[in-house]
């Protein structure tokens, strides 16, 4: 009896060792990676990439000065409403663009936070309206 809670911590810790990703890796997915890496993009997609990149390095800048003159010796306070910033940024991009959205942005153009926020309180509203 006393081998039966041993039996089913080994039969346990394997059943999780299996279900790990980092213990047993699927190659498929190194596949799929290396398959993608190498797909050549047009021109016009490269373009559209670069101005994009250009746009949100630009910004990223901006919010960094906004956050120095904000919080001129608080460095974790200036690190974290950047990067709070930068993730509203990257979510609005994938948010539709409509009326509410550029409503948003003309009325907050350098305040992503507040954009999301207003964005999503907007639509909630709307859906409750009708």
């Amino acid at each position: 009896m006393r081998t039966r809670p041993f039996t089913i911590a080994i039969i346990y810790a394997s059943i999780l060792a299996s279900c790990n990703p980092t213990v047993n890796p699927k190659p498929e997915q190194e596949f799929y990676y290396k398959t993608t890496e190498e797909q050549p993009i047009s021109p016009e997609e490269q373009k559209a990439y670069d101005e994009a990149l250009g746009e949100r390095t630009e910004i990223i800048r901006k919010l960094k000065e906004n956050a120095a003159r904000d919080w001129p010796d608080d460095y974790t306070t200036q690190e974290y409403w950047v990067n709070e910033e930068i993730d509203a940024y990257d979510h609005m991009l994938t948010v539709p663009d409509d009326e509410i959205k550029r409503n948003a942005q003309r009325d907050w153009p350098l305040d992503f936070t507040t954009q999301k926020y207003w964005y999503y309180e907007q639509i909630e509203a709307k859906e409750r309206m009708k």
